[in-house]
């Protein structure tokens, strides 16, 4: 909860959101309003902010354009000298110039009519020049440092999706790997076992050197699809992907596994989907290594800012048992690529890998 309050947007997220709306509302309680029908524009105005910051997540389109309303309302109102007019100016135009979705264009000419409504509205209420040159230094700094949150956001996107790029190749060079470790190896054991069998006539080892065979070139068939899927331009959203790796899993270890949802399903990033998919895969290759046969449980949690995945299973052994081979730091690495958060470890009767990106 604390870490989805928190998490790395200071622009949507909940913590910023509430503590925000908080200062309006002081704002609103202790500000002077020349007239009485402004106090129906401001409550209008309040509204709409109210609605962007319920629904910035949901619904991004429409609360963008509630909260530009918002700005355009209050905007208008400024020059009276309300102070409820100038401090949801202030919070809301700022915000408007770090969203990252719209064309810059469309950024730059919002924030066009938000002066010069400004402008408008302090020369219609017979703002002194001194007042004037202060409330535009001011909203211009403010937009500024708006409009350079928005760089580095788009910055960060741009980062993430290198970083699934370079997920892709590192899945490449472990596909060649696992071919070549698992034809190689198929080779050799096809090659003793046919040395078996015409010359020594040993049918029983051979015949057990053909099942090895068989299980290696199910194991490297199994991880290549996997990797395969994964390079693929065109892989299944998150939930369908998911389920397809429980399936997989389940069908080649006979386990019992259950894969369950919280929350509202919705588009995750690709960055996002390839992390959260790596992990569960390692997390599920490790449980079936180190406690086989064991009962597996995967959930998928759609918050109203992270997607996090928890993979819990029996545990075998116990907090006192040293933690090795359990590739964490590969998962932690994967995630800390899309600015996500991994936890593993025991507690009274499980083990269990909580992985959480924002989105």
């Amino acid at each position: 909860m604390w870490r989805r309050a928190i998490n790395t947007d200071p622009e949507t997220g909940v913590l910023v959101r509430v503590l925000v709306t908080a200062v309006l509302i002081i704002a609103l309680a202790t500000s002077r309003v020349p007239a009485g029908w402004m106090w129906g524009a401001i409550a209008g105005a309040f509204a709409c902010w109210l609605f962007w910051a319920v629904f910035a997540s949901r619904l991004p389109g429409v609360s963008l354009v509630a909260l530009t309303v918002c700005s355009l309302v209050s905007t208008a109102l400024i020059g009276t000298g309300s102070e409820a007019a100038i401090v949801l100016t202030a919070l809301s135009l700022p915000t408007i110039a770090t969203h990252v979705r719209p064309p810059w264009w469309v950024i730059g000419t919002l924030v066009a009519v938000e002066f010069a409504v400004l402008v408008a509205s302090m020369l219609l209420w017979g703002s002194s020049a001194a007042q004037a040159l202060a409330l535009l230094g001011l909203m211009a700094v403010l937009t500024l440092v708006g409009a350079q949150r928005r760089m580095y956001r788009i910055a960060q996107d741009e980062r993430a999706q290198f970083a699934a790029l370079d997920e892709r190749a590192r899945i490449a060079r472990e596909m060649h790997d696992v071919l070549a470790h698992s034809l190689g190896a198929l080779s050799v054991q096809l090659e003793v076992a046919e040395a078996l069998l015409s010359e020594k006539n040993d049918p029983v080892k051979a015949l057990e050197r053909v099942r090895q065979s068989r299980r290696l070139a199910v194991e490297g068939l199994a991880e290549a699809r996997r990797a395969v899927a994964a390079l693929r331009s065109d892989v299944p959203p998150l939930p369908e992907a998911m389920a397809i790796l429980v399936e997989s899993y389940r069908r080649d270890h006979q386990a019992k596994i259950r894969l369950g949802t919280q929350g509202q399903p919705r588009s995750v990033s690709a960055p996002a989907t390839v992390s959260l998919l790596a992990t569960a895969r390692e997390a599920l290759t490790n449980a079936a290594k180190h406690a086989p046969n064991t009962p597996v449980d995967v959930m998928l949690d759609y918050g109203p800012d992270a997607v996090s995945l928890r993979v819990t299973n029996a545990a075998q052994g116990g907090p006192e048992e040293e933690i090795t081979g359990y590739g964490l730091s590969g998962m932690r690495e994967r995630i800390a690529l899309v600015g996500g958060t991994l936890t593993a470890g025991y507690n009274a009767t499980s083990w269990r890998v909580v992985a959480e990106v924002p989105e």
